[in-house]
């Protein structure tokens, strides 16, 4: 029998690498996943005020749907919810990563043009509980 109870230098070796770090890769990957998810859901949350953009633009210039403004204001309201958790992952993720959030400038600005209509809107003015900063 060789050596039980006294470590040999692989031993040694291979202990000091499973408590310093075999798995301190998982941190980073994981970090790269959430990273890449939280670009997708930029690129989701851009097309979809895209297309609330769409919807507003084709029923506020025509005249047989001029009661229907809340409705689109329902649809901002609704795409602004999760704004400012986004926006915070976003900033999260741009100190980890030097080369930055791929659609996090267009995603700022959609939210920007969000707020600006519910604003503008008649009804809206003044009604901005929502928009938290």
């Amino acid at each position: 029998m060789a050596n039980l109870g006294q470590n040999t230098t692989a031993e040694r070796v291979l202990a000091a690498y499973a408590e310093d770090g075999c798995e301190s890769w998982r941190d980073d990957h994981m970090n790269v996943i959430a990273f890449r998810r939280l670009e997708e859901k930029l690129q989701f949350g851009i097309g979809l005020f895209r297309a609330i953009t769409a919807i507003a633009d084709r029923r506020l210039n025509d005249p047989e749907c001029a009661e229907e403004p809340s409705e689109i204001e329902n649809y901002f309201k609704w795409w602004l919810k999760p704004c400012d958790r986004i926006t915070a992952r976003i900033v999260e993720f741009e100190k980890l990563f030097k080369e930055g959030v791929e659609g996090a400038d267009d995603f700022r600005r959609c939210c920007e043009q969000a707020k600006v209509f519910l604003q503008s809107t008649p009804g809206m003015r003044g009604q901005t509980e929502f928009l938290v900063n």
